[in-house]
């Protein structure tokens, strides 16, 4: 596909690369991801000497520059979009009795033995039993997905008080069934 001509293209305009990354404005983002834009420069640079035309008299490093910038703001557009979704499994989330860091992956369980999550089921259903009217429709709804706002406005309830409720049957299921 790339010919020795596209190769000596690309090894020669590799500094174009560089310094349309260094013209970039500084920001948490550009600093963070230095290494993927970069490399979103490089597939810009390889793109551009695939798709250079010398017929139309222009100069290969004018053509690369713009392949090469437009590469780049299109990956930054990208992490603009979903950076603020971005989680790390590493992040800090707080920490257990002794004082230790915990991490979402310490949190995260492991969802590889259907048993447990068969156990967990039983033992939800069981609790939910024994609970009063409110407590059963409370934790139906948050099964069902809805957020303690709405449960708050279909029970007529505040919603102060729904979460007080959640947090007083997370205590009572953890010290019955855990």
């Amino acid at each position: 596909m790339c010919g020795k001509n596209c190769e000596t293209l690309i090894t020669d305009n590799i500094r174009l690369v560089y310094f349309f990354f260094n013209k970039l404005k500084r920001t948490p983002l550009t600093v963070r991801y230095k290494d993927d834009l970069i490399s979103e420069g490089m597939l810009g640079l390889v793109k551009a000497a695939n798709s250079f035309d010398k017929g139309r008299n222009t100069k290969f490093a004018t053509y690369a520059a713009m392949c090469i910038r437009n590469q780049m703001l299109m990956y930054i557009r990208k992490l603009n979009k979903f950076s603020p979704y971005e989680v790390s499994l590493y992040q800090p989330v707080g920490s257990d009795n002794e004082g230790n860091e915990l991490c979402l992956c310490d949190i995260l369980e492991d969802r590889a033995n259907p048993q447990d999550e068969y156990i967990e089921l039983f033992a939800l259903r069981e609790f939910s039993e024994k609970q009063k009217p409110t407590d059963r429709k409370i934790l139906s709804d948050i099964r069902n997905g809805y957020r303690q706002r709405e449960i708050a406005s279909d029970t007529g309830l505040s919603q102060s008080y729904i979460s007080r409720r959640i947090r007083n049957m997370k205590r009572n299921f953890v010290s019955e069934y855990c």
